[in-house]
């Protein structure tokens, strides 16, 4: 990442969809969880400390598992930026257009879970081109809130994920 001079569009979703992917992988997806078998129920999955306290060293990932990694732990200022940044399209949009926060949350959610933009913009009645209008509205009016409160701008490390 580069160092960035103020907020902009661009690194205001780049931090939410780090703030995101922070929240999914601490406290897991939200909502029912299906039909769960009762061997996925009772499977041990060893914490860091059972390693340690067993002698069983640091856990480690297999080669051939690709898109997995361990994650160790976020810095003090990246959890205070994610959780901050949870609450900016509350903050920033919801109350002037609620279309723009639906717009780029929409943008969001499929980033995260790798679905279709384009479908999710015509359930809302949206062409796909309205959609990222939306999407980009948000991104600027965010950005324009947070130079506006003087939210200081994240160090380039204070976002990426290793």
């Amino acid at each position: 990442m580069t160092s960035h001079a103020g907020w902009t569009p661009k690194l205001v979703g780049e931090t939410l969809l780090a703030a995101l992917e922070w929240a999914r992988s601490t406290a897991g997806r939200v909502g029912p969880s299906g039909f769960v078998t009762s061997t996925e129920r009772t499977r041990f999955l060893p914490s860091l400390e059972d390693h340690l306290r067993e002698g069983w060293g640091l856990p480690e990932v297999a080669d051939d598992e690709p898109g997995r990694r361990m994650r160790l732990g976020w810095s003090l200022a990246q959890i205070r930026l994610f959780s901050a940044a949870l609450h900016w399209q509350g903050q920033y949009i919801a109350l002037g257009s609620i279309e723009t926060a639906h717009g780029l949350g929409d943008w969001l959610r499929c980033k995260i879970d790798h679905r279709s933009f384009d479908a999710a913009m015509s359930s809302r009645g949206f062409s796909r081109s309205h959609g990222f209008r939306l999407r980009d509205r948000g991104l600027s009016m965010i950005a324009q809130g947070l130079h506006r409160d003087r939210v200081p701008v994240p160090r380039p490390e204070g976002l990426a994920d290793d």
